[in-house]
């Protein structure tokens, strides 16, 4: 946050995705920790490299161990419905199982948008961080849409 608070000269005007040519979404009228705190938040939730850190360590250490004994579960189900795969060397069939179930949990990351759900989330936190410490918030921006709990179950149901 050293090098950012460093370039910002205030006021600063925190524009949407930090970018001048989207909508303003507020004014922050000085460094005071209040003001910056929130706005490095933000600031961060755009950052490529910090982003994908935080998506990354909450996919390894919540979703996945979650996710892994169904795909396991799953793999080893398709596997006996293979002719023939029982016959195969083992390390053969390790090793398409291993594959099956890495190409699945990455597909599953994929398709559920997960990485977005998280930066949105880390953005929605950030401008309520902001309205707390009493930022006034432009009436014209639109914050990213989190999408309700039970949602996505009601989508995959439907298909």
């Amino acid at each position: 946050a050293k090098t950012e608070k460093n370039k910002m000269k205030y006021p600063f005007t925190l524009h949407e995705m930090n970018d001048p040519e989207k909508t303003k979404i507020t004014d922050v009228p000085s460094e005071e920790v209040k003001w910056v705190d929130a706005t490095c938040e933000y600031l961060a939730a755009l950052d490529e490299w910090t982003i994908k850190r935080v998506q990354d360590n909450v996919w390894i250490s919540v979703v996945k161990p979650t996710i892994e004994p169904n795909v396991d579960n799953a793999v080893n189900g398709a596997a006996e419905n293979v002719e023939g795969f029982s016959s195969l060397p083992y390390f053969i069939q390790s090793k398409a199982k291993r594959t099956a179930k890495d190409k699945a949990i990455t597909t599953a990351r994929k398709k559920s948008g997960f990485d977005k759900k998280i930066q949105d989330k880390m953005l929605s936190i950030a401008l309520n961080n902001m309205i707390k410490e009493g930022a006034t918030i432009n009436p014209e921006f639109k914050p990213p849409k989190e999408e309700e709990e039970g949602k996505d179950e009601e989508k995959k149901n439907e298909a």
